[in-house]
């Protein structure tokens, strides 16, 4: 108990005593008048510590309807969602220190809802007569047959996703998840599909000007980013690899950490042997040709990146084993923001997580991706004259497609 506490309690004690007093003399007076001040005091306490307490109910519950979500998800009965739920929800009110505590969940087509009451007693403001603060906390829980297939986490920015005129993007066993609060958070141009499972935009401020989007909400809680910190740095302290250029033909590259850039000129025919490529110092320019790499890792250890141009022919595999499963790019999650466009492609087909949360993306000409097992985690993205046809990740990979919807 802190001296702040103890010493208003015993005010508070003492002012109980004094109203209870009728003996005479004028300390009664002084101490009724004295009453609103310190009922003020307490009441400040109580209801100030019945809103932490409120928190951690609301904690409690997010969690326990995301659970039954879950099994929800999974085809698991009604009973069983139920069951679930309450079982997570009272785990993690244990400690709490509350009396009186309801709580029903609710599964529906799609959601589960849940409404927790409770009572607290209270410390102060029992003198005037209220002596117990009613709290009660809701939450709902989304879920579906589909896993998010692109996160978009800028937190604030304006045209977070921008479509203009020629993008296509056919998902429907994928969900995209804008966290922009921005104004608008999105903007969809004439001659533009967005065709997915669901697309979830934080904020409820976009604009249309055309062009078609299914299953379109806003306002909505878009999903956390999974892989956030899960994905460990490779070691860059010592350059395999240093700046060079190829002039066209055939070019095998291995494993390894690159610094100081390369520069592709002509008409390439690159093969990315198996295994991890650190880009560090320096870009890679590729300026037309092939490339091709099965069970690679490429991780940006700075704001250095592959430049694609003219006309590539772009097929890459994630490894699906050993640390970095299911992983196609990665970077530094410190590192600063900076942009990435890929330019003029002729295909692009990726299979695997692209993790770059701190770079703002461009898709521009006839960028034709075919994604199997496909995840694209970015700052910002716009799509320019784009065909995409994306399926999501097996296994777990790329979220659950269970969030919350409160």
């Amino acid at each position: 108990m802190t001296n702040f506490v103890r010493d208003a309690l015993m005010a508070l004690g003492r002012l109980k005593a004094a109203v209870n007093d009728r003996t005479g003399g004028i300390a009664p007076f002084f101490a009724l008048l004295l009453v609103p001040l310190l009922g003020s005091l307490g009441a400040a306490i109580d209801y100030g510590a019945a809103v932490g307490v409120r928190d951690r109910m609301q904690e409690a519950l997010d969690i326990a309807v995301l659970e039954g979500a879950r099994v929800a998800k999974g085809g698991a009965g009604t009973d069983t969602v139920r069951g679930k739920a309450e079982t997570s929800f009272d785990q993690n009110i244990v400690g709490v220190g509350l009396t009186d505590i309801t709580r029903s969940f609710t599964p529906s087509s799609g959601l589960v809802a849940g409404v927790a009451t409770a009572t607290q007693d209270t410390s102060f403001i029992g003198i005037l007569g209220i002596e117990t603060i009613d709290i009660q906390v809701t939450a709902q829980a989304a879920y579906s047959g589909s896993g998010p297939c692109i996160y978009i986490m800028a937190a604030t920015a304006s045209q977070a996703l921008l479509m203009n005129g020629g993008a296509h993007v056919t998902a429907k066993g994928c969900e995209v998840h804008v966290h922009s609060t921005g104004n608008p958070a999105a903007m969809f141009n004439s001659n533009t599909t967005l065709d997915t499972a669901k697309t979830c935009i934080k904020s409820t401020k976009i604009t249309k000007n055309g062009g078609t989007q299914t299953n379109l909400s806003t306002g909505c809680a878009a999903a956390a980013n999974p892989y956030a910190g899960t994905i460990p740095a490779p070691s860059s302290a010592t350059c395999t690899y240093n700046g060079t250029n190829y002039n066209g033909g055939t070019i095998t590259l291995w494993p390894g950490v690159y610094c100081g850039g390369i520069n592709f000129n002509g008409t390439s025919d690159i093969t990315l042997q198996p295994g991890t490529y650190v880009i560090k110092n320096g870009d890679w320019n590729v300026n037309g040709g092939k490339m091709r790499g099965d069970g690679v890792t490429i991780y940006y250890a700075g704001t250095a990146k592959i430049q694609f141009n003219s006309g590539m022919d772009i097929d890459l595999k994630a490894p699906t084993s050993g640390t970095y499963k299911d992983i196609l790019f990665a970077e530094n999650e410190a590192n600063s923001l900076s942009s990435l466009v890929f330019n003029s492609s002729i295909r692009e087909r990726f299979q695997g997580i692209m993790h770059l949360p701190r770079r703002n993306v461009t898709f521009n000409a006839k960028s034709d991706v075919q994604g199997e097992k496909f995840v694209l985690v970015v700052n910002t993205l716009i799509l320019n004259t784009v065909t995409w046809s994306l399926s999501p990740m097996s296994g777990g990979g790329g979220g659950d497609g269970v969030y919350l919807a409160h």
